[in-house]
């Protein structure tokens, strides 16, 4: 899996970047207060020794498709779409 921390940080500066070009430098301060408390928040995680799980990656970003937890077994016999939902 990707480093939640750097994709977030890459969408954050495309969207501050167009926020700049497009004249919307309130945007821009947004992104950057947003971008301050994700980095906050994921060093709070790691320093309590959490760990982004993967629910906690699916809750931050719902409608993305759904990361399979490694840890659950994948029902063998069912189709890809039955086995999420048995899951």
């Amino acid at each position: 899996m990707r480093d939640p921390r750097s994709v977030a940080l890459r969408h954050a500066e495309a969207y501050r970047a167009a926020s700049v070009v497009n004249g919307r430098p309130e945007a821009a301060a947004l992104v950057d207060i947003g971008v301050k408390v994700f980095e906050k928040t994921l060093d709070l995680v790691r320093n309590l020794g959490l760990g982004l799980t993967v629910d906690m990656a699916n809750e931050l970003h719902p409608k993305r498709r759904r990361l399979r937890d490694p840890l659950k077994p994948v029902h063998r016999s069912l189709s890809p779409s039955a086995a999420i939902c048995h899951s």
